[in-house]
């Protein structure tokens, strides 16, 4: 019996406290709006839905239900495509799957019995499961044996809080570790988070508008704010005195934490990168830490965040540091190290216009933290409607006609690979405007654009569309939708806020 069958045949009380605690057993899977969806697989074929049924068939591991599947996945497939006729690709269960996916939250889990998910002598955490698998579904979902996840849900009439808050916590880590092995074929069980010079104290002055603020003397409305002065400003006080938190390190699997010079970092510092451009040498420096320019230089440091006050998640690194050691802490950390692993790249006109005005350490920066602005090319010609490639060279080129093909601009100085190590130079996930794909298919007459996105997503497997207008009627399956002001809103001065993107698109 499956552990959610078991919770199932509880009392209502038993199931009133999950749900006190954000946690909600479904019989079905048509509520889609959670942050984690995870399916328990019931190992009875007669119970699991669709999904499941067409991806067991697609990884080989039913064949004998593979004419049925095929059959309601073709019937939801032309229901999907009705009124689109001229946007319909070729149907696959693998198609099928890549649509029918974004139907469910970000973070998606199966939870299984390795033995009833095997494909000869193989399962799915067995890397050689995936030698001849799609890499599609090996990026996209997380599985997880069901024997961990049974030994980690609370059970019990007392449970408290704080256990609920701890198995969520595990499920997240699941989570980040299936992005390191399955997506960036990291093999290691943790992350260190490195905080530099976070132990200081800083006061920002907000101009006040003339309809907030009153001269303290005659009362009257101040109409001439100086904006070098203190006066006319509201002053807002922060407060980073984080001395003793110089590195957090998040285990995945319970072992005893040793240091471990293999173990990928992520850099955060306040007003600084980790790679610094000096015009004299024209060279990369790592700000003069040797220890962390070693590591840097064998392949370990992943990311690197140049964290402000200016930032909308500032407040919430704020927060984390100031109780480092409880659970809400530690779940934050996680989405630190979640969003550092999902490499990003953006193709929006107003983005670049943004992005080309950056000096070089301002969009290496970026770079640094895994963002990086796109260009979108057929063949040899750049499509209309973009920015100019910009004079930094810090950018990515995408040929949409050759099945997603990159290239990398190559950047200023000997060193610049050191920023993005070459092994690591992918894109999980594209941000592109829609005029751009509208464009491009007035160019590509051989296929739709849903066939493009089906064959992008075999190197990217997140594409996001975002547009100024709302959401287009005729947005392309197999994407989910971002508006523009969700993007703009984390483009600050020449910051950008890659910790409040990932949030809103992982909600989407």
């Amino acid at each position: 019996m499956s552990l959610c069958e078991a919770l199932h045949q509880q009392d209502q009380p038993a199931l009133d406290r999950l749900k006190r605690n954000s946690i909600y057993l479904q019989a079905d899977d048509t509520d889609h709006d959670f942050e984690f969806f995870v399916f328990v697989d019931a190992a009875n074929e007669e119970r699991r839905p669709l999904f499941l049924q067409a991806l067991r068939v697609a990884l080989d591991l039913d064949t004998a239900s593979r004419s049925q599947v095929e059959s309601q996945c073709r019937q939801d497939w032309d229901e999907r495509f009705q009124g689109r006729p001229n946007a319909k690709p070729e149907f696959s269960l693998l198609n099928w799957l890549k649509i029918a996916i974004e139907d469910y939250p970000f973070r998606l889990f199966i939870v299984i019995d390795p033995e009833k998910w095997k494909s000869g002598k193989s399962h799915p955490f067995q890397s050689g499961f995936w030698k001849n698998q799609n890499p599609f579904l090996l990026k996209r979902i997380c599985f997880i044996d069901d024997r961990d996840f049974d030994a980690n849900f609370p059970e019990g009439d007392d449970i408290d809080k704080a256990s609920y808050d701890r198995f969520k916590n595990w499920l997240y880590a699941q989570w980040v570790l299936h992005l390191m092995e399955s997506t960036l074929s990291i093999d290691n069980h943790h992350i260190r988070l490195r905080f530099h010079n976070f132990d200081q104290e800083e006061t920002f002055f907000i101009p006040a508008t003339a309809h907030f603020f009153y001269k303290p003397n005659d009362g009257q409305m101040d109409n001439s704010v100086d904006n070098e002065n203190k006066e006319g400003k509201i002053i807002r006080e922060i407060s980073m005195n984080c001395k003793d938190v110089r590195e957090v390190i998040l285990s995945y699997q319970g072992e005893d934490i040793t240091e471990n010079v293999d173990d990928p970092f992520v850099f955060l510092s306040r007003h600084t990168d980790l790679y610094k451009w000096s015009d004299s040498k024209n060279w990369w420096d790592a700000g003069g830490n040797a220890y962390l320019l070693e590591q840097s230089s064998n392949g370990n440091y992943w990311a690197s965040y140049n964290l402000s006050g200016a930032l909308l998640s500032f407040v919430l690194y704020q927060d984390a540091l100031s109780k480092v050691n409880s659970d809400e802490a530690y779940r934050f950390f996680l989405s630190v190290a979640e969003h550092a692993l999902i490499r990003t790249g953006i193709a929006d006109e107003r983005f670049q216009e943004w992005y080309e005005t950056m000096s070089v350490q301002q969009a290496a920066s970026l770079f640094q933290s895994r963002i990086v602005g796109v260009y979108c090319f057929a063949e040899k010609d750049k499509l209309r409607g973009q920015g100019d490639i910009p004079n930094h060279n810090i950018f990515v080129s995408v040929d949409l006609k050759k099945e997603f093909d990159i290239t990398w601009g190559k950047g200023l100085g000997k060193n610049f690979s050191d920023l993005w190590k070459q092994q690591f130079r992918k894109l999980d996930m594209i941000i592109i405007h829609q005029g751009l794909l509208d464009k491009f298919k007035e160019i590509e007459k051989n296929k739709s654009i849903e066939e493009c996105i089906l064959e992008w997503k075999e190197v990217c497997p997140w594409i996001i569309i975002t547009s100024g207008r709302g959401k287009p009627e005729d947005v392309s399956l197999g994407t989910k939708f971002l508006p523009f002001s969700g993007l703009e809103s984390c483009m600050i001065g020449k910051r950008f806020d890659k910790h409040i993107l990932l949030r809103q698109i992982i909600s989407i």
